[in-house]
């Protein structure tokens, strides 16, 4: 057994998710207008044949079919690029942390999965995006508590303040007792 393995079977495990974890893999053109139908294509065939070895087709036709409104009769680019960006979190960053999660608990030990789905008010991306990877930081390290700093937003609300600290002190308690 790998040695790394064991020594964090140790310990309990936190870990989190936030609602768009794939942003960054869209350009701002992209994230603004949307993207079309063939441009999915491309970029979940691209993704299929980075990951998988066999059945290629197949699995781009279930991402695609798994992925895609089908109760709208027509597709708006807007909503295709949010279904693509949900199914490449999903694929890239939900699933493996939830794997992970997995594996660590069939170990005997504790495994906690949070989704962090706030937005902030003034933060720096559109709010139909919701929640964007590395959001949640901020309001971890206490950002709103003394008015931001380095690169995260100045502006934060009231309810952003109390936010921070409810997030601070729920991974303070984890961190004290597990």
């Amino acid at each position: 057994m790998d040695s790394t393995y064991v020594r964090h079977s140790r310990y309990d495990l936190m870990t989190g998710v936030t609602r768009a974890e794939s942003y960054f893999s869209f350009n701002s053109e992209d994230v603004q207008y949307g993207i079309e139908a063939d441009r999915r294509s491309k970029i979940l065939r691209t993704y299929v044949k980075n990951t998988y070895s066999y059945h290629l087709n197949e699995i781009l036709a279930t991402i695609v079919n798994e992925y895609t409104d089908w109760e709208r009769p027509v597709q708006h680019p807007i909503n295709i690029r949010d279904e693509t960006m949900e199914a490449l979190s999903d694929a890239q960053i939900v699933a493996p942390i939830a794997q992970t999660a997995n594996i660590h608990s069939a170990d005997h030990r504790n495994s906690f999965l949070y989704v962090f789905e706030y937005q902030s008010k003034f933060g720096d991306y559109p709010q139909r995006q919701g929640c964007i990877h590395g959001e949640d930081l901020p309001y971890v390290f206490g950002a709103p508590l003394v008015g931001g700093f380095n690169h995260f937003t100045r502006n934060y609300t009231k309810a952003e303040i109390a936010l921070s600290e409810a997030v601070m002190l729920y991974w303070t308690n984890f961190i004290r007792t597990g």
